[in-house]
């Protein structure tokens, strides 16, 4: 199954996650919801469009917030979705994209990893 035949819809909740290369304390990993409906996307108070593009290599996604702390802010980020694992990496601090899955000291890159919320727990989780 290609990239653009699995739905990216859905809502997940995260595996793990890191920012600037150290990871979130479990009680922040615990509170995101990321919820994606039709070009859509909401974390908690965050909510804006989404556009995708699953033929570039990463395939790249841009966050174009339309309420919440994110208004008028475009943050782009590279993703990568294989079944119901969906993983992101999320540029913070500039306008740039990211150009891998990594969260770098001394960066706010944001990388978090989802799993779809009616997805088993992968074996190595609790």
């Amino acid at each position: 199954m290609s990239l653009q035949e699995i739905p990216i819809d859905g809502t997940w909740v995260p595996l793990d996650a890191e920012l600037g290369g150290a990871p979130l304390p479990d009680d922040l990993i615990a509170a995101i919801t990321l919820i994606i409906r039709a070009e859509t996307y909401e974390v908690q108070s965050d909510h804006g469009r989404l556009v995708l593009d699953a033929e570039r290599r990463p395939a790249t996604m841009d966050l174009i917030g339309q309420a919440g702390p994110n208004q008028g802010r475009t943050i782009r980020a590279i993703y990568d979705l294989t079944g119901d694992v969906l993983r992101i990496c999320y540029e913070l601090g500039s306008p740039e994209r990211p150009q891998a899955f990594e969260s770098a000291p001394g960066t706010l890159q944001f990388l978090v990893t989802y799993r779809r919320t009616d997805a088993p727990w992968p074996a190595d989780r609790s």
